[in-house]
């Protein structure tokens, strides 16, 4: 009977002898502790499942209890920690009560796992800490309307003690007219509603109002019945006062805002009438000096095509044509300004070749960039078989604003252009466009100014030659085409200019192209293998097809698994490798080739962009040679030329490639340093007409020193004449 009854409750039941021996272990003591029956029965009970920290103390305990029956434990609940099988512990509600067996004392114990209650109960004291202790107030009352609860929040709020407000009602506490509604009104919509909130206007103890931001939540049994109500308040007294105040001031201000606003008016319909008049003056002037300008311009020309002119006379025209053009650019820039402040800005816009464009450029500043002895890269990307519908004409002052002002500044190192035309959808596209040069760079106070009318990018003391209406222009432009403009620099590196402009595209018919290929010759001696490896078949045709002559054999593979598969395949000669591939990249390619198959095939990379990887980086890899796309035709023969004997390349004359000016060589000028200092002090002063006298009465100068002196001065390039005292000054 005894195992029956104990067999069927959740609590373990054990008995032990005078001894400490377990003598009878229940069904739930098995699952409690993972002991079975014969674990256990007869083997002393602190031993298996007394805690590690009781062990001892309890068989002392032990000692006492079996001559006396008596012990802390027996007829009392305690809380212990009690061991199982696997060495885990949990907290166990522990009682024994004494039973007299043949003269001796065993002990029935009864032991409940409280773990659970013990988390509970934790969890309640912090939630109960972080009630207590939180910012907003909360007040709990029951179904009644008696407050159960405040936390501390309240009571200092509200200046009320606690024993004043514990078992009170909820409608002693006194509300304001704030929102004409009482507590117990408020109980009543939440108990409709399950819940509400509202601002309401409170009265502290001492007659003072405070305001709370209210929720009041009905909590609900498991029978749907009310059984309390919790208020939550944030204290918003702050808030409502300053929106008081804001809302009387406001309506002070109402009679000064009006006037303020009436003047603001008047005085922008009078600034915006002095600026169309600006720009209507600036439009009549620049076209009424631009009128005889061109008739200078032009019989200049003509006289200078006179075959019976001697080299003084084609020089002083020369002069006049060069002046003529500085000057008309000068007013063009002026007139552009005023026709775009004035809103009679318009665009013609049709199918423009763009690459055409670049090109251009480029052939342009070729000369001047020698003369300056800086580097002069461009890179074309995308869709340049393809033209664009914009306006012509400004597309191109945009570019040629930006790229001369890098040339103008760049004193060493220099320029890269970057030009890309990418496709949305459809016929919509993107044109990137980005000017970097290694100048004196802009600080960052003065970024926003440059694009201001009269300013302009510099840092250096003396002032480039311009109106300084470039950098104005070309915004106002890019910002009307629908784009935008952006510029960073630092102080002594250099300074990136870019553009971004929607595009639409259109078919590339009828439309002018230039050709800078150079004419050349290639011989091979023998036949080569040349694998052409990138996952675009547009780029394999395009090399394939420049590469197409006898004695080359081409192989091509359109990722890095193919091309190591042709490499063991075949005598591989050469390989154009692309550097950007899925599966396999270039980078992956050349490192197993030459750290682990141990080739030393010549490899050249290929990339369509140049900011992606530094140089040096990329042939730190093992790459021989870098190719950029765009790349002229010869670029691919020439590479090969360079690496493998039997592979010549050589280049023919081409007139139309010529220029009957020369590079001034700076480097044989020998002046003295008073000398340059007096030169550029007439630079500083404008006085170019003093600069020509000194130059020309000065003995130390060498007439073709003078000449070009003279010329740079008639042509009035300041930036030029600038540079070239700063080169002689550096030889001294």
């Amino acid at each position: 009977k005894f195992r029956t009854v104990t067999e069927s409750v959740s609590d373990s039941i054990i008995m032990i002898n005078n001894h400490g021996s377990i003598q009878f272990w229940n069904r739930a003591a098995i699952k409690m502790f993972g002991y079975s029956e014969d674990d256990v029965i007869g083997n002393n009970i602190h031993d298996l499942i007394a805690g590690n920290d009781y062990i001892a103390s309890a068989h002392l305990g032990m000692k006492h209890f079996k001559e006396t029956g008596d012990g802390p434990f027996v007829g009392n609940n305690r809380e212990v920690t009690a061991r199982r099988k696997d060495g885990s512990t949990f907290i166990a509600d522990l009682r024994i009560n004494a039973v007299m067996i043949n003269g001796e004392w065993w002990a029935v114990g009864v032991i409940r796992d409280i773990t659970m209650q013990k988390e509970r109960l934790m969890e309640l004291q912090r939630l109960s800490w972080a009630v207590e202790n939180a910012a907003d107030t909360i007040i709990i009352i029951d179904s009644e309307g008696t407050i159960e609860f405040v936390n501390s929040a309240f009571i200092e709020l509200s200046g009320y003690d606690k024993s004043e407000l514990m078992a009170g009602a909820i409608t002693d506490i006194r509300v304001g007219d704030y929102n004409n509604k009482s507590f117990g009104q408020m109980i009543e919509e939440a108990k409709e509603q399950g819940q509400l909130r509202e601002t309401t206007r409170n009265m502290r103890k001492d007659g003072t109002y405070f305001y709370l931001d209210l929720s009041i939540i009905a909590i609900k049994s498991e029978q749907g019945n009310i059984i309390s109500y919790v208020f939550t308040g944030r204290d918003v007294t702050l808030e409502i006062e300053v929106q008081q105040k804001l809302r009387e001031h406001m309506a002070s201000m109402e009679v000064e805002i009006e006037e303020r606003t009436r003047r603001y008016k008047d005085a922008k319909v009078e600034a915006e009438s002095a600026n169309r008049a600006k720009s209507a003056f600036l439009a009549h002037m620049s076209h009424e000096i631009r009128t005889p300008l061109n008739a200078i311009i032009g019989f200049s020309q003509i006289l200078g095509q006179d075959k019976a002119l001697d080299e003084k006379q084609r020089d002083q025209i020369r002069t006049i044509y060069q002046s003529g053009e500085h000057l008309l650019l000068l007013i063009n820039d002026i007139l552009e300004l005023s026709k775009i402040e004035s809103g009679r800005m318009s665009f013609e816009m049709e199918p423009v070749d763009f690459g055409y464009i670049v090109d251009e450029i480029e052939h342009m500043f070729e000369l001047r960039v020698a003369q300056k002895h800086i580097s002069f890269e461009v890179e074309k990307l995308g869709h340049f078989d393809e033209a664009i519908i914009t306006d012509k004409k400004k597309i191109r002052q945009i570019i040629l604003n930006l790229v001369g002002n890098a040339v103008k500044f760049t004193k060493t190192g220099g320029v890269l252009v970057s030009a890309v035309l990418t496709k949305t959808e459809g016929d919509k596209g993107v044109l990137k466009f980005a000017v970097k040069d290694t100048a004196h760079g802009i600080r960052e106070e003065d970024i926003k100014k440059i694009f201001d009318p009269f300013e302009q990018a510099t840092q250096v003391k003396h002032k480039e030659e311009g109106t300084g209406l470039g950098l104005s222009i070309t915004k106002r432009f890019i910002e009307a085409m629908g784009g935008e403009i952006n510029v960073t620099s630092v102080v002594g590196e250099g300074s990136e200019f870019r553009f971004e402009l929607p595009v639409q595209y259109a078919a590339l018919n009828n439309v002018n192209t230039l050709t800078l290929d150079y004419a050349y010759t290639v011989t091979i001696d023998h036949r080569v293998n040349v694998l052409i490896v990138d996952d675009k078949p547009s780029n394999i045709k395009l090399i394939s097809d420049i590469l197409e002559r006898e004695n080359i054999e081409i192989l091509t593979a359109s990722n890095g698994i193919e091309a190591l598969a042709q490499i063991k395949n075949h005598d591989v000669d050469f390989v154009f490798l692309d550097l950007m591939m899925p599966e396999m990249d270039g980078f992956e390619v050349i490192t197993i080739l030459r750290n682990e198959m141990y080739l030393k095939i010549p490899v050249c990379a290929v990339t369509a962009s140049i900011f992606d990887q530094e140089t040096q980086d990329i042939l730190a890899y093992g790459f021989d040679q870098i190719i950029r796309k765009p790349f002229k035709n010869d670029a691919l023969i020439k590479v090969m030329a360079d690496y493998l004997p039997y592979v010549h390349i050589a280049y023919e004359a081409d007139d139309t490639l010529k220029t009957s000016e020369h590079v001034f060589d700076d480097s044989a000028i020998v002046m003295s340093n008073e000398t340059v200092a007096l030169l550029k002090e007439q630079i500083l002063l404008g006085d170019l007409e003093t600069l020509v006298q000194m130059v020309e009465k000065h003995d130390s100068i060498d007439n073709a020193t003078k000449a070009h002196f003279i010329k740079l001065a008639r042509a009035f390039n300041i930036d030029a004449l600038t540079e070239l005292l700063e080169k002689i000054e550096e030889n001294v």
